[in-house]
């Protein structure tokens, strides 16, 4: 501000002088002018400066008055909000050695792709927890002549081996239906890994169903979850960045809350992925698979599964380890779960369960996705509930 004067009188009392002593008037006047238009050019230039400075050191003030505000309120929300632990990720342990061992021999054959009992049986152990026979599950408490078959279908939140035979939710399920008087015999035709499409493809090669049968697809996690596979982070530069970016995140997040609220840097072409699949593969599919279903006299519902990702009132640390995996599933499972419900959500064979456990009051899940004994239990409620209300189960 201070130059803004310097800049118009100096240059013309320097004109002024030139002019009398050396020029004609009017070549003075021209010059003067000229000197005078020039401080004043640079005049407004060096003002304008001053007001972006100046408005910079406003903006840069306010914006960091408000970082800290909404640091604070944050901090507050966090003292306040109801405590509760939606994850218990020593869950497993706690279930005693014996088990401990079972899960981790199941594990083990899935990594070296070899059938389980002949895994079990090269190591010496005696399967007592988790025991599978012609590709299902054991379902525990299940009635001599059941008057028809509840097929439950899904991946490794199905399978469930992350709780013994008579935790799962099948297990739990075929309870709730005894105690409620219906004389139906649940299956478990869960498998780890596998989508929508490979759980029908199974099931109608299995030719198992008959007129009076139900099936239930427990979908969504892996359908939303297939382009992981093609996520290589260490043989591509791009997407190692993303993963430094979201690690540097994570690093300070720890110490700045407004810093965990950010999203996650994902995959590039994650969204188009996952949208594509699921419209032209998954959808279309679980259509056909309900056709075919009416057309055998098999009554189908499909229910959308929760996530960690997709409840509610997480506490921080819940949030912290939700956000340390390096190719987390949220973005895809956001993409699909809202496309599966624009496509899917006026079929009457479809039920929205991402909010099932919004209400829990115990841990529900081991980590992101597979649930404990009391998260398959509030599951294997809601499935009779709905069950229910579609008239599918007789007394």
């Amino acid at each position: 501000m201070l130059l803004i004067f310097p800049l118009i009188i100096l240059p013309s009392i320097v004109a002024y002088v030139a002019v009398r002593l050396r020029a004609k008037k009017s070549t003075g006047t021209i010059a003067s002018v000229s000197v005078v238009v020039l401080g004043l050019i640079l005049a407004e230039v060096e003002f304008f400066n001053f007001i972006k400075n100046f408005l910079s050191l406003k903006i840069a003030s306010l914006a960091t008055v408000g970082l800290i505000v909404l640091e604070i309120c944050l901090r507050v929300k966090e003292k306040l909000t109801l405590k509760r632990n939606l994850i218990d990720s020593d869950y497993v342990k706690n279930l005693g050695q014996d088990f401990v061992r079972e899960h981790d021999a199941y594990y083990a054959s899935l990594k070296y792709d070899v059938d389980f009992n002949a895994y079990c049986l090269e190591n010496n152990i005696e399967p007592r927890q988790i025991n599978i026979d012609n590709e299902s599950r054991f379902t525990a408490n299940q009635p001599s002549e059941p008057c028809s078959k509840i097929f439950i279908l899904g991946g490794s939140t199905v399978f469930n081996a992350q709780v013994p035979n008579s935790h799962t939710i099948a297990s739990l399920l075929q309870s709730e239906l005894r105690e409620n008087g219906r004389n139906y015999s649940v299956i478990n035709f869960g498998k780890s890994g596998a989508t929508s499409i490979n759980r029908i493809e199974f099931i109608k090669n299995q030719k198992t169903l008959c007129r009076g049968d139900t099936v239930i697809l427990y979908f969504g996690i892996n359908d939303a979850c297939i382009n992981k596979k093609d996520f290589k982070f260490k043989s591509n530069p791009i997407h190692l960045v993303l993963v430094a970016l979201n690690m540097v995140k994570n690093l300070l997040g720890k110490y700045l809350f407004t810093l965990e609220q950010l999203p996650r840097f994902s995959k590039f072409g994650t969204k188009y992925a996952v949208k594509k699949y699921i419209n032209e593969e998954v959808v279309v599919a679980i259509r056909s698979f309900s056709n075919n279903c009416e057309t055998l006299g098999v009554k189908f519902v499909a229910v959308l599964q929760p996530s960690a990702y997709s409840c509610r009132g997480l506490n921080r640390i819940e949030s912290r380890y939700l956000n340390q995996f390096a190719n987390s599933p949220k973005r895809a499972l956001q993409v699909a779960n809202r496309i599966i419900i624009e496509e899917l959500c006026d079929d009457h064979y479809f039920v929205n369960g991402l909010m099932v456990f919004d209400d829990a009051e115990d841990a529900v899940f081991t980590d992101w996705c597979h649930t404990t004994k009391y998260g398959n239990l509030v599951l294997s409620k809601f499935f009779f509930d709905e069950l229910m209300k579609l008239n599918y189960l007789r007394g």
